[in-house]
């Protein structure tokens, strides 16, 4: 077992490629940290509005004449 991983050559991008690489994820990772951010904030829209609607604080037009009370 360890003498088979020990025997076992891995191959590593240059250094440099290795530094965009982590540039390159480190970036992605961001943007999925602010799209996940930003689906908490809708969410926390979403559960606001949707309250206010079950309540009847809120009213929706289905069209210029009618209304849909909750």
């Amino acid at each position: 077992p360890f003498s088979t991983l020990k025997s076992l050559k891995v191959h590593f991008p240059p250094f440099e490629e290795q530094e965009e690489i982590v540039k390159i994820l480190q970036s992605v990772e961001k943007r999925i940290l602010a799209a996940e951010k930003d689906v908490q904030l809708l969410n926390k829209i979403k559960q606001g509005l949707m309250q206010e609607l079950l309540t009847g604080k809120k009213r929706v037009k289905v069209d210029d004449s009618e209304e849909v009370l909750s």
